[in-house]
């Protein structure tokens, strides 16, 4: 569908500018020989938790921040959304 990653992720954060989310990239999958990406997922920013992180030394204290992520903000409007534009696009 597209020429390569960066121009799909300028389509879909331009389309996700017009319905007031932002996008980020996710999962990838690579051909055997690990030469050409094969699949890139972009998701809503807000979308899924937060991994937890460990501190490089225990004495290390960290400001907790907010959390800001949440579970299927938009998941279901997206796949819908993506399905239409593929068959007309």
């Amino acid at each position: 569908m597209f020429a390569n990653e960066e121009e799909g992720f300028q389509f879909y954060n331009s389309y996700g500018f017009e319905k007031e989310f932002s996008v980020r990239r996710s999962y990838c999958e690579w051909d055997n020989g690990h030469n050409e990406m094969t699949l890139r997922k972009f998701i809503c920013n807000r979308q899924g938790f937060r991994e937890e992180k460990q501190p490089k030394r225990a004495i290390k204290k960290q400001k907790p921040r907010n959390i800001t992520r949440v579970v299927g903000r938009i998941n279901d409007q997206l796949k819908a959304q993506i399905v239409e534009m593929e068959s007309y696009g």
